[in-house]
């Protein structure tokens, strides 16, 4: 009997919340969808509002001292942590996405991190770091689309969080794929 506590309070003791597979993770967060598109939606506004920047007193460093189970669990991460566990928890659904570093154009360095998910042979804009959604002819935008009609897709939604109108063109200049991921 002493033998079977112990064992149960080991396990209890390296059981944490990383239990939880991705794809139980995933199929929580997206139980009530139906589309991929909602799917999308509903994984990026999770990890949003899971993932900050600096979150509970943790620094960039102690991210990437540790997976991205473990900044999901700790709930800290920048836009390229926040745009990766995006990229793990819509792999569990069967939605291929990629990895995108935007580049500046007089910069030339990377600003921001996105994903894009392929929806409807589509690769549309997932900026879980800002947790927008843009919206080109009432379906998710392209950066393409993003490139026809800036003002209206993308300006429209950023011109308050405090960076210039040129800062944005990222979304349309040079960009760098980093990874893609198939399901």
């Amino acid at each position: 009997m002493k033998i079977l506590l112990l064992l149960i309070c080991i396990t209890l003791v390296t059981c944490s919340a990383y239990s939880l597979s991705l794809y139980d993770i995933s199929n929580d967060i997206t139980k009530d969808c139906s589309t991929v598109e909602q799917k999308v939606v509903a994984l990026r506004e999770a990890v949003y509002n899971r993932m900050k920047p600096n979150g509970n007193g943790y620094s960039l460093k102690d991210v990437k001292n540790h997976s991205l189970e473990w900044a999901w669990e700790h709930g800290v991460g920048w836009c390229d942590h926040q745009a990766s566990v995006f990229m793990l928890l819509a792999r569990e659904q069967g939605i291929r996405t990629r990895l995108i570093y935007l580049l500046t154009e007089n910069m030339g360095k990377s600003e921001h991190t996105i994903a894009e998910a392929l929806i409807d042979n589509r690769w549309v804009v997932v900026d879980v770091g800002n947790n927008i959604e843009y919206r080109y002819y009432n379906r998710l935008a392209t950066r393409n689309d993003m490139a026809i009609d800036f003002d209206g897709i993308v300006w429209e939604k950023v011109k308050d969080l405090g960076q210039p109108k040129e800062y944005w063109k990222m979304f349309i200049y040079k960009s760098y794929l980093i990874r893609e991921m198939n399901p």
